[in-house]
């Protein structure tokens, strides 16, 4: 391949402008300047292929239009200083910002919310009621699965039943799929449920019953 071989040529918004060299796989580089003014260095194989065809701002834009779409339907609503907008907000950006820290613990293995939900945090309150104390936070019953209503279309669909309600921080822990749950008296528990029922303290069952 020679060194000019793509100088010239237009991928998206971007128009490469020269060689910049090889990265430390070997794979060759070129510089490009974008139609918003920036510039980046970009591999040749993700320009042909099409996985990169601006120097970022095509998808900040479509960020910014995903959440001036969210944040209207809030005014709209009046539920800016709603609880359950908060939670609402929160859950978007961990399942839907590939920029948020949460983001690969959710959005990142698939974990997001249906269409209704993800639309309106009045659509949320209208499936699981107001969100009544600091003290609640937005769950989900089955930790494989999204924060989905079980109403709308795209639940009828996919099958999805609903899987949203508003929980405590313990019972958030307890949910967690990481959490360790024991059989006792014929039902799989977790070590503070099995405390609970015993009268006896957390590490005494962690110590006694495993």
């Amino acid at each position: 391949m020679s060194n000019t071989e793509l100088v010239g040529r237009r991928f998206g918004r971007l128009l490469v402008v020269e060689f910049a060299g090889k990265d430390a796989k070997r794979n060759i580089l070129w510089k490009c300047k974008c139609d918003c003014g920036g510039e980046s260095v970009t591999r040749g194989s993700s320009l042909r292929l099409g996985s990169t065809t601006s120097c970022g701002c095509l998808h900040k834009e479509s960020f910014k239009k995903v959440q001036e779409k969210a944040w209207k339907a809030c005014r709209t609503h009046g539920m800016t200083e709603d609880l359950a907008f908060q939670s609402w907000i929160t859950m978007r950006h961990r399942c839907l910002n590939p920029k948020r820290s949460g983001y690969k613990n959710y959005g990142g293995r698939g974990i997001k919310p249906c269409q209704f939900i993800a639309e309106s945090p009045k659509n949320l309150v209208q499936i699981i009621g107001p969100r009544k104390s600091v003290f609640l936070s937005l769950d989900r019953i089955k930790n494989e699965i999204g924060y989905t209503c079980g109403q709308c279309p795209e639940c009828i669909k996919m099958g999805w039943p609903m899987n949203i309600q508003w929980s405590t921080r313990t019972e958030q822990n307890r949910n967690r799929r990481d959490t360790v749950r024991l059989e006792f008296e014929g039902k799989m528990l977790t070590r503070g449920e099995i405390a609970e029922r015993i009268g006896k303290g957390y590490h005494w069952v962690r110590n006694n019953i495993g």
